[in-house]
């Protein structure tokens, strides 16, 4: 018994970091706390050139809301916490890489800021994907042609144009830039149009 105990302890331990709840980047934590699906992984350097790259599975029906807290390491020698060069106090580069576990065919996808959690991002709160800046621009999606970025009554970004079968994965990127150090943000996912699995 106890020659089994230590295999499995062994075992735990080779177990890859991509099996967290939360990942730490660069002074930003990502987390999947709220439930509906799994956060596989995070990395990069929030730059253009080198986006933060969160991994996640969907198996939720519903809306699913990944939370991002913390602030960006500032950078020696530069403008602290923004590295996407825009005039934004703090801003960064995303990429989420969403797989669909889901039976659902996922013929658009959304993503919308909030702050605090429930409670949608207004134009005049500082928090928005870019909003001012020639990165506002930089919102696209592999597998969806059209990017439409809202900003009033709030801030979102629905992608549209395309499909994700069940076990099909997309990659969505966007910038998210603020006014101000907030402890939280969130950002809600949804795919407001699905049909039936083929």
């Amino acid at each position: 018994m106890a020659a089994v105990r230590v295999v499995v302890l062994a075992l735990l331990a080779f177990v890859p970091a991509a099996w967290a709840d939360s990942v730490t980047v660069a002074g930003l934590t990502f987390s999947d706390e709220l439930g509906g699906f799994r956060l596989l992984s995070a990395s990069g350097g929030g730059t253009p050139e080198d986006p933060f790259v969160v991994v996640e599975e969907v198996t939720a029906p519903e809306q699913v809301v990944l939370t991002i807290r913390g602030s960006l390491e500032a950078w020696p020698g530069r403008l602290a916490h923004n590295r996407i060069g825009s005039d934004h106090p703090f801003g960064y580069a995303l990429r989420k890489v969403v797989i669909n576990r889901t039976d659902s065919v996922w013929t658009g996808y959304d993503v919308e800021l909030q702050q605090p959690l429930g409670q949608a991002s207004t134009q005049d709160d500082g928090l928005s994907f870019g909003e001012g800046s020639v990165y506002q621009r930089y919102a696209h999606a592999d597998l969806f042609r059209v990017a439409r970025v809202v900003q009033k009554p709030l801030d979102s970004i629905a992608f549209s144009v395309g499909d994700v079968p069940p076990g099909g994965r997309i990659a969505l990127d966007f910038v998210v830039t603020d006014i101000q150090e907030r402890p939280a943000i969130f950002l809600a996912q949804r795919r407001p149009w699905m049909v039936s699995g083929r």
